[in-house]
């Protein structure tokens, strides 16, 4: 039962949970017109295929780390309330101004994990926001959601 508690195997089931749902999203990328090379489902396919064979590895060989000495027990809620908040960033990324959305994601992030400084909370999520959305915007030329 302590081999379950190694914090390899952990991250290593996490890895496969993670590679066999990015399969599935991939699979459903269309291959469009083939000319004999790598189609549009080529790189999904093949990065979940290597997710796999690391989230095997971690398994088959975890190392002498337990999750007790790695994550302390207090830290739980935060680790939990972080990942909470990520998947909701996450989910309703699409539907959510990205502006808005990072803003309110990095503000209660550093609330969660622990920031009280005023000053750093009223600026460094505004700059996160607005520096992201430049870069992405203007740098990349990728269309970010946003409310119009």
């Amino acid at each position: 039962m302590r081999w379950l508690k190694r914090t390899d195997v952990i991250v290593g089931v996490g890895t496969l949970l993670c590679a066999a749902w990015l399969l599935l999203i991939g699979m459903d990328v269309p291959t469009g017109f083939d000319p004999g090379g790598l189609n549009a489902r080529f790189f999904p396919i093949l990065l979940p295929a290597i997710l796999v064979l690391l989230g095997l590895i971690l398994l088959v060989r975890p190392g002498p780390l337990t999750i007790d000495s790695f994550l302390p027990r207090q830290a739980v809620p935060r680790v939990a309330a972080f990942a909470g908040l990520f998947l909701i960033y996450a989910f309703s990324f699409r539907y959510m101004d990205f502006r808005v959305g990072t803003l309110a994601f990095v503000l209660l992030a550093m609330l969660v994990l622990g920031e009280r400084r005023w000053l750093y909370l009223a600026v460094v999520p505004l700059a996160v926001s607005l520096l992201g959305y430049s870069v992405f915007r203007y740098g990349f030329g990728v269309l970010l959601p946003t409310w119009s």
